[in-house]
């Protein structure tokens, strides 16, 4: 698990406006788990306490049978409606 604290330790020191948070899963599938969830939630309200916009958290998984390399789920356009399908999960 991760400190969200720490999280902000290097924006605060560079005095930053904003920040962009990504992580890998080696499983290749990058839908975010509930835990992925829950501590997105939580740095985005630490942001707001601290006045340091959370841009986004990007999930990589490696794309088993996509020759474009990697897929990635967006977090930051994912709070809309989901239709069931996974249009959240771009190939890049």
């Amino acid at each position: 698990m991760v400190r969200v604290g720490e999280l902000f330790k290097p924006a605060l020191q560079r005095n930053a406006a904003s920040i962009l948070i990504a992580h890998n899963h080696p499983s290749t599938d990058p839908t975010p788990s509930p835990e992925d969830i829950s501590v997105t939630r939580a740095i985005v309200e630490a942001g707001k306490i601290l006045d340091i916009s959370v841009l986004d958290h990007l999930v990589i998984g490696l794309s088993a049978g996509f020759p474009q390399g990697k897929r990635v789920w967006d977090f930051r356009n994912s709070q809309g409606e989901n239709n069931g399908s996974n249009p959240y999960i771009t190939t890049i």
